[in-house]
């Protein structure tokens, strides 16, 4: 559960890097740590669902692995490209 816990923690501090990065008209940083947030929760939920990490960047891979709801794919697949 420690796994889970870090990888949360650090899922919210990069949210709210976004968060400050949009207040801040930084768009691009705004969106790559958006992708940032939303990898490390996925990943977050495979190691508590799985008890393993996944070293994988690709969100739609991990939406997958964790059964998440068909409806947020179209908008992972939208941020999949931020990472790059």
């Amino acid at each position: 559960m420690e796994e889970y816990n870090k990888w949360m923690r650090q899922s919210k501090h990069d949210l709210k890097i976004a968060e400050y990065n949009f207040k801040g008209y930084f768009f691009d940083s705004c969106i790559f740590y958006c992708q940032q947030a939303v990898e490390k929760s996925l990943k977050a939920l495979l190691i508590k669902k799985e008890g393993k990490l996944l070293k994988i960047h690709d969100l739609i891979i991990l939406g997958r692995k964790i059964n998440l709801p068909e409806k947020f794919f179209k908008k992972i697949n939208e941020l999949n490209s931020a990472y790059i």
